[in-house]
């Protein structure tokens, strides 16, 4: 691409993306998955703290992205 900022630009919406797959595994979790996995300490611990650095690199990508909030 002969554009560098707009391949940052392009980057930047994987975070938006990020933050989409967190929803949708959260939600997924609820009703597509057994109940012995719901209820297992170890893997709700797992999907938290997946969770929460995904969520951190999905918002740490929109922001650092140049043009993604308003100065």
């Amino acid at each position: 691409m002969q554009s560098p900022v707009l391949m940052v630009r392009i980057g930047g919406i994987g975070g938006v993306f990020l933050l989409a797959v967190v929803v949708a595994v959260r939600r997924l979790r609820h009703t597509g998955v057994p109940k012995r996995f719901r209820t297992d300490p170890w893997l709700t611990a797992a999907l938290v703290l997946s969770s929460a650095a995904i969520l951190c690199a999905g918002v740490y990508g929109a922001l650092k992205t140049p043009g993604a909030v308003p100065e």
